[in-house]
């Protein structure tokens, strides 16, 4: 029988990170560093091939190529690929979990190892997968098939638990996973954590080919991991990323996560331009000499040479270091008086050295993206909030909720017959004929009852979703992926309800993570909070009940309202009294946590019929502003915060809607 062994790679002691694309090195050079990005391709595979005829394509590096003869606990596989007879090849799993694509043919039995193994294999065409027994040998394709069974895919769970983790010493740097590891097309970067609720990387972490993403939400399940310094181990902080904002200048991008990371200071970024020999510290998760996979984080020094308009190169102190496949999107770190700040981003690499890089490419030098002119662009970014995470216009007829995800409200009728129609927030009435974009019926309506219909963003993509309040209290939301005129809608049951009585329940960001939360504002006025992290979906932590976040000021439900008045994401308790006269408390976190804040009286109103009254930020300042309803119609007239009676007044904007 014949043995494949395991290529021998080179070992020694690199530091990996990653590539970007995008704008071309400072020195000029006949062609640009390839990109730093890991696309999880098994390295050295041509050469792999070659010799041992096996296919490896594509892997998350914990299932690897491994030597026969050793004594470790291994999948062992079986085939007739070889004109001599039959083979044994074999892989070792090296964590809790693992995946490998690749083909090899004519394989007929299959000895698992410690962990449950599932292979996916084609015989004639047909793709099916097996259970392998652990420790045992499986019977897989024997005589199925004149061309035999060719395994496709690998893939193994119920390892040995991780091992706990330990602090990093730079916990606002992290990993960006795009995909499912391993898997064609998934990607992985490194990033920083720039604002509470934002981290930075290399825009082509992101990329299809030479074809940027687009901004709004992932195309790919994003996974952002901060706070540790292996990524193999646990705690830390991991979280999706829900929203992409890039350059088109060069290769960066913002990615907001779908909850702040809260504990995690941000990184300042550097106002003044990295020097022609300044020495910087470049950090990454990436691949090393030795290492395909690795996930912890290494740093090396690195002398800046040219600097350009918006990149610089970089030249390793250290003649054994570079950066490679996996540092993309990584600091270059620059130190201060009173600690250190970001000073560039890991973009592109000659990778010489890195695991995987073929012997002949002797090339160490590296390029990195400048951020030092772009302090304020990552400020506006990491400052912004959604439109579309609380509800208002109660049960009426006309609501106010960001269908299209620009950040500013849009005006939604809900018709009798529970039919939805748009029309998208281009200035209003001010802005003359195309100050609204009506696009249409988006929504037949599951109700012809309008006090159970809501529109606020469940899953944070800045995007309304429509939400009903079911008569036994459950919960259910049809994602927006553009309605009736776009991509549908998509059902999801979220909740079970605490509650039979629709008029208690609001929906509104309380945490200010931009996703909207479930409250009951119960006959007493009392309120109770359960923080979105995903809903009934998501399981037993779907829903964290914060419990009683305010007693409450009035038991007339009527006359509440919750908006962010002050742009930090949270919403603000209003109260509209019976005289008009509208009072607000700045969410602090609530009775649980920093309390109520009060501003007294902000305005003093315009009607005392407070059904007319809504508070939206209808002009994308991030503060809520006051909207008017017509007494008889469905026109709207806003008045836009100003700092409120306590400060500068209100704007008077005018009448913005003529109503539908």
């Amino acid at each position: 029988m014949r043995t494949v062994r395991r290529l021998a790679w080179p070992l020694g002691a690199v530091l990996a990170i990653p590539v970007m694309a995008g704008s071309v090195p400072a020195a000029a050079a006949e062609t640009a560093p390839p990109s730093a990005v890991e696309d999880f391709a098994y390295p050295g595979a041509a050469q792999i091939l070659a010799e041992s005829h096996v296919a490896l394509k594509y892997g998350d590096g914990n299932i690897r190529l491994a030597d026969c003869t050793s004594t470790d606990n291994l999948i062992e596989v079986f085939s007739r690929t070889f004109d001599t007879g039959s083979v044994k090849v074999c892989f070792k799993v090296t964590g809790p979990t693992g995946f490998l694509a690749l083909e090899l043919p004519k394989v007929y039995s299959v000895k698992g190892d410690d962990h449950a193994v599932k292979a996916t294999l084609n015989t004639g065409g047909s793709v099916s997968s097996v259970d392998i027994k652990k420790n045992l040998y499986t019977p897989v394709g024997e005589g199925t098939s004149t061309d035999g069974t060719t395994l496709l895919e690998l893939n193994a769970t119920d390892g040995p638990a991780a091992p706990a983790g330990t602090a990093s010493a730079y916990p606002a740097i992290g990993a960006v996973q795009v995909g499912q590891p391993g898997h064609e097309g998934s990607r992985s970067c490194s990033a920083t954590l720039v604002a509470p609720q934002w981290v930075l990387t290399a825009a082509n972490c992101f990329a299809t080919g030479t074809t940027p993403a687009a901004d709004g939400a992932p195309k790919a399940k994003t996974t952002v991991t901060l706070g540790r310094a292996d990524l193999a181990a646990n705690g830390g902080f991991v979280t999706e990323g829900v929203e992409l904002v890039s350059r088109t200048d060069r290769d960066l991008v913002m990615v907001r996560l779908a909850q702040p990371a809260t504990g995690i200071t941000p990184m300042p970024i550097a106002t003044s331009a990295p020097a022609a020999g300044q020495d910087l510290t470049v950090t990454g998760f990436g691949r090393t000499k030795a290492d395909w996979l690795p996930g912890k984080l290494h740093t090396a020094t690195f002398t800046v040479g040219a600097v350009a308009a918006t990149g610089l190169d970089l030249a390793a102190k250290a003649a054994a270091d570079t950066f490679c496949k996996g540092d993309a999107g990584g600091p270059a770190i620059r130190q201060t008086a009173g600690g250190f700040e970001l000073a560039a981003v890991n973009s592109r690499s000659w990778q010489g050295g890195c695991f995987g890089t073929a012997a002949t490419e002797t090339r160490t030098g590296a390029y990195d993206t400048r951020t030092d002119d772009l302090a304020g662009w990552i400020q506006g970014v990491g400052s912004r909030i959604s439109a579309a995470a609380n509800e208002a216009g109660g049960s009426g007829r006309v609501r106010w909720a960001d269908f299209d995800g620009d950040r500013k409200p849009d005006y939604i009728v809900v018709a009798d017959n529970g039919e939805v129609f748009v029309y998208l927030n281009r200035g209003g009435d001010p802005a003359g004929a195309n100050g609204w974009q009506g696009i249409g019926r988006v929504a037949t309506g599951v109700t012809n009852d309008r006090s159970r219909v809501r529109f606020a963003d469940f899953d944070g993509d800045l995007k309304a979703d429509y939400i009903v309040v079911n008569p036994d209290g459950k919960v259910d939301v049809y994602l927006n992926r553009g309605g009736d005129v776009g991509n549908g809608w998509q059902k999801i049951t979220v909740a079970t309800g605490v509650t039979t009585n629709q008029n208690q329940v609001r929906f509104t960001d309380f945490d200010g993570d931009g996703r909207t939360d479930y409250m009951v504002i119960a006959d007493s006025g009392e309120i109770n909070v359960w923080l979105n992290r995903g809903g009934d979906p998501a399981g037993g932590a779907g829903w964290q009940g914060i419990g009683r976040v305010a007693t409450g000021l009035t038991n007339d439900r009527s006359r509440v309202r919750f908006a962010d008045l002050d742009g930090d994401g949270k919403a603000d308790y209003y109260l509209i009294n019976p005289d008009g006269k509208v009072v607000v408390y700045l969410n602090k976190g609530g009775d649980v946590g920093g309390g109520w804040t009060s501003l007294g009286q902000i305005a003093t109103g315009l009607t005392t019929d407070q059904n007319r009254v809504q508070f939206v930020d209808f002009n994308g300042d991030k503060h809520a502003d006051y909207v008017l309803g017509g007494a008889s119609d469905s026109s709207a007239t806003v008045f836009a915060w100003n700092g409120g009676d306590s400060g500068n007044g209100w704007n008077n904007l005018g009448k913005v809607a003529s109503g539908a």
